[in-house]
């Protein structure tokens, strides 16, 4: 019954009728306590005021017995005094009695006023036989008849005195027993008072500590500790309200736990991603420092022929001079036609070394344009894994969209340079084909000014012919040394973007480093908790 209304009545319905409890048990107790302590003190205080009224009535009734004897002679007189003395007499009895009931109510010993009424009674009877033999006529009879009850008379006095002070120290003794008595309710009842507060407080306090204990369990780790309290006061409210929020952290501390794997297992594959995409960087870059270093020889190489077609055309406008000079000149001619051949040899040789770096270079491009692709797919795929992140792949989405946007860049410039190449080469195998040509003209002219000294006219006109072409070699050159630096820039803007990547790498690597703390501290700050019984 006392669990039943700790669990289903509010507590401020349990403090009113626990108060009124402990008031109606304290007015109880010390109202009927003080009423019964306040009545039998008003008794003890009445007997003894009704004893004083009896020693009155019995001084009355023993002036009026002077009264008759002394008046007795006269009728008139005789009978109102002996009225007065029956009256006194009736009203001490009265009296008496009602002191004797009182005392019997109080279970006091009734012994000393049952003496006094018996001596009372007897002293009645002897007045009675002595007013029977009262000659009232005889002026000495008095003294006779006084004499006979005197002692007696004077007897009941001090008996009655006696009795009045006897109640007096009774009252006094009961008094002081009775504010014991009232002490002892006051603290009995006050007793009865602190254990009824301190069992309603030791149960409101024991569902209390439920709570706490189940706090301290939640605040150490232990998210299974529940409190299951039934009823439908305050604190089985609070008991079910803390099983929700148990269940809620639960919940929450499952879905973080959860949320951390799956953190950590991204920030691993993000990170083995981001490293795959720094070596592919770093093979980038070395390829590219090759392909400069190519680039840088084939812009020497043509600079080389350049130099070598100034020559030519200043030997072509030298033999020009000689030829006009006449026979004369032929002899040198033919020696300077000799170098020309020897010339024009070296010339085919470095042009056939022009082709095949320039084939080098096809090789080269296409290596750059495979790296490009994959670079490409890399950031494709780093794109998808950072979409999966989240929030925390942001940055590295940013990141992988620039990779795309330069490995497409690289690709572009990579055509480019492919096309540049194709014109390089298709201008070198014109150059091949017309220094043989030129080659087989030289020697067929050295053949001539053996044979015949009039064909040197014909030489001429054949070397004047060539002017224009080696004019027309010579623009090819300085196109080639043109886009060979051209090809050096954008190879140099190419390992300027890869090293930008690289940093960018460097940068994906440290974000994925900072991912891979925070989501070790996740998992540090969620192991505390633990969901065993």
């Amino acid at each position: 019954m006392f669990n039943l209304f700790m669990n289903n009545v509010k507590l401020k319905l349990q403090l009113f009728i626990i108060m009124g409890l402990v008031f109606i048990v304290t007015l109880g107790s010390l109202g009927g306590t003080g009423i019964w302590l306040y009545q039998k003190t008003q008794d003890l205080n009445h007997a003894d005021l009704l004893l004083e009224k009896s020693e009155v009535d019995f001084a009355f009734q023993m002036d009026e017995w002077k009264n008759i004897l002394l008046r007795g002679h006269d009728d008139k007189a005789f009978e109102v005094h002996l009225k007065r003395f029956h009256d006194m007499e009736t009203l001490a009895v009265k009296h008496f009695n009602d002191v004797r009931e009182i005392l019997a109510g109080l279970d006091v010993d009734t012994s000393g006023i049952d003496l006094l009424i018996e001596h009372h009674d007897s002293l009645v009877l002897h007045h009675q036989e002595s007013l029977a033999a009262f000659d009232r006529h005889d002026p000495l009879a008095f003294r006779e008849i006084d004499a006979r009850t005197a002692g007696e008379e004077e007897a009941l006095l001090h008996e009655l005195e006696a009795l009045i002070k006897e109640v007096e120290a009774l009252v006094k003794t009961e008094t002081s027993a009775l504010m014991r008595a009232l002490v002892f309710v006051c603290i009995t009842v006050i007793g009865l008072v602190v254990l009824i507060i301190m069992m309603y407080a030791r149960a409101l306090t024991g569902r209390l500590d439920q709570v706490v204990e189940a706090t301290e369990e939640i605040s150490k780790g232990n998210l299974s500790a529940r409190l299951e309290l039934s009823g439908n006061n305050e604190i089985a409210m609070l008991g079910q309200s803390f099983d929700n929020m148990a269940n809620s952290i639960s919940g929450l501390v499952n879905n973080v736990q959860q949320s951390g794997v799956q953190l950590s297992s991204s920030a691993v594959s993000i990170s083995a991603t981001t490293k795959e995409q720094a070596a592919s960087a770093k093979e980038q870059e070395a390829t590219t420092h090759e392909i400069m270093a190519t680039s840088q020889h084939i812009s020497q190489t043509a600079r080389d022929l350049v130099n070598n077609m100034d020559e030519v055309a200043r030997a072509v406008d030298e033999t020009s001079g000689l030829a006009e000079q006449g026979h004369g000149s032929l002899t040198r001619m033919s020696g300077t036609v000799e170098q020309m051949v020897q010339a024009s040899q070296n010339i085919s040789d470095k042009l056939t070394v022009l082709n095949e770096k320039a084939n080098n270079i096809n090789a080269v491009v296409t290596a750059i344009n495979k790296i490009a692709d994959q670079t490409n797919l890399l950031s494709v795929n780093a794109a998808i894994e950072a979409d999966k992140a989240g929030e925390y792949g942001v940055g590295f989405s940013t990141v992988a969209t620039e990779i795309r946007r330069l490995a497409d860049q690289t690709a572009v410039a990579t055509y480019d340079i492919e096309e540049m190449v194709k014109e390089m080469q298709a201008a070198v195998s014109a150059g091949v084909m017309g220094m043989e040509k030129f080659s087989d003209e030289i020697r067929q002219g050295v053949d001539d000014t053996r044979d015949v000294s009039g064909q040197l006219s014909l030489i001429v006109e054949k070397v004047q012919t060539l002017a224009p072409h080696f004019e027309s070699v010579h623009k090819g050159m300085r196109s080639q040394s043109d886009g060979a630096e051209q090809i050096q820039e954008a190879l140099s803007q190419l390992g300027e973007t890869i090293r930008n990547l690289n940093d960018s790498m460097r940068m994906s690597n440290s974000v994925v480093d900072e991912l891979n703390q925070e989501s070790d501290r996740l998992q540090q700050s969620v192991s505390v908790f633990r969901f065993d019984g």
